[in-house]
């Protein structure tokens, strides 16, 4: 029996930037850039 597994836009679009860090393809400060995340200082 097939497994599906569902997930919200958001998600998904955070999965495929960690995939890119992993792969050299990105880098951290630009991936939070890109995922509007912001450091609380």
């Amino acid at each position: 029996m097939p497994c599906f597994v569902t997930s919200s836009h958001k998600v998904l679009h955070r999965l495929k930037a960690i995939q890119k860090i992993r792969e050299c393809r990105l880098n951290i400060v630009r991936a939070a850039e890109l995922l509007r995340l912001q450091s609380s200082r």
